[in-house]
């Protein structure tokens, strides 16, 4: 309510306390100066004014519980009915004491809420709760649930129409007959709920559409399907596939992931006896089940109406010999009943198969194909230089100045005739510039007196992009044991990806943050080159299909282990011709040779063991899995760490580009004083050699000093130097040594160490 207060109602008010009298004023005249006048106002026509409620304006001499008064009165029952509705505030306090005010009006409330239960609600409320007590058989019959649907939100939407009213939520004033209404609105709501279980069991045979919107309340659709679940298992057996897919249309979404596969269960069954008898391979009408039940999203775990058996015979040579760089898994994304069993049982754990599935991983190989290499600068936080902070000498000179400012307003004379208030006017002044001196002086003391500028130096970094791609040659063999055949096939699996790797980075770099969201990293690579590559059963199995009548029959189990060893041996000749020898240069011994450079930013040397492993020292590619190398004849490549030892430090990397092998020295002794070579990039000179003599052989701690047996060293004063690690030495054109390390110290020369070529030779032949 808007309060208006005008100065002719106070000097009423006024009057009034002194005890003058002063009449109401009447209705029809109004009052030109308001106290209350409500936002919303009636319309209702008073009976006993003749004006619009509207109106009428209320004010200390006329309120609205004088209004209500003079409607019910009146008989006016409805309008005072609506008056109380628009002025529910005005009757539960008063705006001057805050106290209530509806023990004022009992009589007429009680009048009021009379007249709304009675003449306005009973009738209709009674009418409502008749339609409601038709319903007494639970589960109601699908023929009634619209009718009951109406009742019940009838009778709803008449409590929420009679509950508008403000007078009602006076407890007192509430209609008994509306809370029976709504008592029975919820015992039949929760009848009906309780039986839905009941009513879907009835409503499956012969319903159509969706239960749940249909149904007359809502009820839980999970906890429905599954009280009924016998009745559903009933009904999808003996219905058509076309009835099933309905229904899993309407409800798998409600169903449990137990119940689903349930119901994935029946759903094959039932597709497969509909389909089996066709002109289909029965491998394409249980597929065809599989992948519908699929799609309508209740697979389930097996199918137990096909047994299938898998077994895989990659060649143990190929994996020692790490041609099988990356795995490959068959997915079964047709849920059969799937047992694996070894080659050596292919014919005795495979008897309860319908089909054997043998899948022989011919070739899996990764190649990384350097595109380009590029150099990019940029700088790296190098230290930091003290300079003289602006900010302090300016604070200073601000602190001078109003130093300078006290001091004059101080010693600033007074004249006049006034001197005694010149002196007070100088005196605040000086106290106000006192005031800001220490605030300027605080500010002085949190401002640092030097800053630290960073030095940033510029270098340069590489960045290579990168093609890594995959290739996956598999042979396999699908035996059918049921007609005692077999069909094989290859297939080939190729699939690449580009990446941009970055090398020597600086970790003071300062963009070094954006760098790494901008290049990929050597773990994106691996993790791509390593991940599994997957075949799906379904895709095999369709190939098989596609080509049925080119079955071989199975004469016997010798004749198929036969052509299974005739197809790994082909990938086995195949594999050892992938050699060849390098073209003879001046000083063969270069072509062993390469450069490994380490992503951190050291260079190492390596030489070829066979034609596509490399060996150097642990420590040069110490923390990393790919390196990448330099061939003597100016190709690059790339190489993967699959092999190491760090008491012998030594390590095993499988390269891509082939490169002709050294041969080790065959003799049991060394003559010392026999000239020695070692071939290696020390500091950075690719492809150098330096000369010297065996010093001696002897044995001593590991430089990783790992515990354990002494390594056996070749002592020699050949130049080692960083860069030669990992290199060959070499007496003539046999490698006698890896290049490994050499003692630094002042007055110390010529001591260096290679490691045995007896120590390599035993780490070569031990297993990856």
């Amino acid at each position: 309510m808007k309060k208006v207060v005008s100065r002719a109602v106070v000097f009423a008010a006024i009057i009034s306390i002194f005890g003058c009298k002063v009449s109401p004023p009447k209705v029809n005249e109004g009052v030109s100066e308001t106290i209350y006048k409500s936002d919303n106002e009636l319309v209702e026509s008073s009976e006993t004014t003749g004006l619009l409620v509207e109106d009428i304006k209320y004010s200390i001499f006329y309120d609205q519980g004088d209004h209500l008064k003079e409607l019910v009165e009146a008989g006016n029952l409805n309008a005072a009915l609506k008056l109380f509705n628009a002025h529910y505030d005005f009757f539960l306090g008063s705006s001057f004491t805050g106290k209530n005010r509806l023990n004022q009006y009992v009589s007429q409330l009680s009048r009021v809420a009379s007249y709304l239960n009675q003449e306005r609600y009973l009738s209709k409320i009674t009418e409502a709760r008749n339609r409601l007590s038709r319903f007494t058989v639970y589960p109601v019959p699908q023929s009634r649930w619209l009718g009951l649907r109406t009742s019940i939100e009838n009778a709803q939407d008449l409590i929420t129409e009679y509950n508008g009213n403000a007078i009602v939520e006076i407890d007192e004033y509430y209609s008994d007959d509306v809370r029976l209404l709504d008592s029975e609105i919820k015992i039949v709501t929760e009848k009906t709920r309780a039986s839905a279980s009941n009513a879907f069991g009835v409503y499956l045979i012969g319903g159509v559409g969706d239960f749940f919107e249909l149904y007359p309340v809502n009820v839980e659709s999970i906890k429905v399907l599954s009280s009924a679940s016998n009745e559903i298992n009933d009904y999808i057996a003996n219905s058509t596939i076309e009835d099933v897919e309905s229904f899993v249309e309407h409800y798998a979404s409600d169903l449990t992931a137990s119940k689903r596969k349930v119901l994935g269960d029946l759903y094959i069954s039932k597709f497969i006896q509909k389909y089996n008898d066709s002109s289909k391979h029965e491998l394409v009408v249980v597929m065809e089940a599989a992948m519908k039940a699929a799609e309508l999203g209740i697979t389930p775990d097996s199918i137990d109406e096909l047994n299938v058996s898998f077994i895989e015979v990659t060649s143990k040579t190929l994996l020692k010999g790490g041609q099988v760089e990356f795995p490959a898994s068959i997915e079964m994304d047709i849920p059969f009943n799937i047992s694996k069993s070894e080659v050596e049982d292919i014919f005795t754990d495979t008897v309860d198969s319908d089909y054997t599935i043998v899948f022989d991983v011919a070739l899996s190989s990764v190649n990384r194909r350097v595109k380009k290499r590029e150099q990019e600068g940029s700088k790296f936080l190098a230290g930091t230089k003290s300079v003289h902070n602006v900010a302090y000498t300016a604070k200073q000179m601000e602190m001078q100045g109003i130093q300078m400012q006290i001091q004059t307003t101080l010693n600033q004379p007074c004249y006049g005739s006034s001197p005694l208030a010149c002196s007070i006017g100088n005196a605040i002044a000086a106290s106000m510039h006192k005031s800001s001196l220490r605030q300027v002086q605080q500010e002085l003391l949190n401002t640092p007196q030097m800053l630290e500028n960073p030095i940033h130096k510029s270098y340069k970094y590489s960045h290579s992009k990168m093609d890594v791609s995959r290739t996956l040659t598999a042979n396999y063999y699908v035996i059918n044991n049921k007609t005692k055949t077999y069909f094989k096939d290859t297939f080939d699996i190729s699939e690449s990806r580009k990446f941009n790797l970055a090398y020597n980075v600086r970790d003071e770099d300062i963009n070094k943050a954006e760098l790494l969201k901008r290049y990929d990293s050597e773990e994106s690579v691996s993790k791509y080159e390593e991940g599994e590559i997957s075949i799906k059963i379904s895709q095999l199995l369709q190939h098989y299909v596609d080509n049925a009548g080119k079955e071989i029959t199975l004469k016997n189990e010798e004749e198929f282990r036969i052509a299974i060893m005739y197809d790994k041996n082909e990938a086995l000749t195949a594999y050892k011709e992938r050699t060849y020898d390098a073209r003879p240069l001046n000083d063969h011994r270069f072509d062993h040779v390469v450069v490994i450079y380490n992503p951190a930013g050291s260079i190492g040397s390596g030489f070829y063991v066979s034609p596509d492993l490399v060996l150097t020292n642990y420590h040069v590619i110490d923390g990393i899995k790919y390196v990448e190398m330099k061939l003597y004849n100016g190709h690059e490549t790339f190489g993967k760490v699959v092999k190491s030892d760090v008491r012998l430090d030594l390590a095993l990397v499988k390269v891509q580009e082939k490169g002709k092998p050294i041969q080790f020295y065959k003799g049991n002794r060394l003559d010392l004083g026999s000239t020695t070579e070692a071939i290696g990039h020390p500091k950075g000179l690719e492809f150098t050699v330096t000369r010297g003599v065996i010093s001696a052989v002897r044995k001593q701690e590991s430089i990783f000093d790992t515990g354990g047996k002494e390594v056996l060293f070749v002592q020699t004063d050949t130049a080692i130097n960083p860069g030669n690690s990992g290199g060959p030495l070499f007496l003539g054109d046999f490698v006698i040594g890896v290049n490994d390390n050499k003692l630094v110290d002042v007055g110390t020369e010529g001591l260096g160490f290679a490691i045995h070529h007896s120590e390599v030779e035993k780490f070569l032949d031990e297993d990856f």
